[in-house]
């Protein structure tokens, strides 16, 4: 596997948990604390294969930042885990993001699910 997944996730643990499941998986991957830190990337020429965000963050929400990629023409994956799920009845929101997990998701499911979005 040779596909770039960018983290986005301000809880620390989870960051770098979610950073190690990756590359062990074999996947080259990059973290940020919160949504803005990814905008000056990307803005900055990074080009991820795809992004796995959390929802809940301080400052712009993971919704705002999936909105926030899919109008400004971002069209690679993106997989959103969040701990709220009533989330899910966000009808345009599940239109944007090519999966989404419920926090705590099993290790298992997080590899998955960016497998299947990456449709390897």
């Amino acid at each position: 596997m040779d596909a770039s997944v960018f983290i986005v996730d301000d809880e620390d643990s989870l960051r770098a948990g979610y950073t190690i499941l990756l590359e062990r998986a074999g996947y080259r991957v990059r973290a940020f604390a919160c949504a803005e830190d990814l905008l000056i990337a990307l803005g900055a020429g990074a080009r991820p294969d795809l992004i796995l965000t959390d929802n809940g963050m301080p400052g712009m929400s993971g919704t705002a930042l999936v909105h926030h990629l899919r109008v400004s023409g971002f069209t690679k994956p993106i997989v959103m885990i969040s701990g709220s799920h009533g989330i899910m009845e966000d009808k345009t929101l599940m239109r944007e993001v090519t999966g989404f997990l419920p926090k705590p998701a099993p290790i298992a499911d997080i590899v998955a699910a960016v497998a299947r979005a990456l449709g390897s």
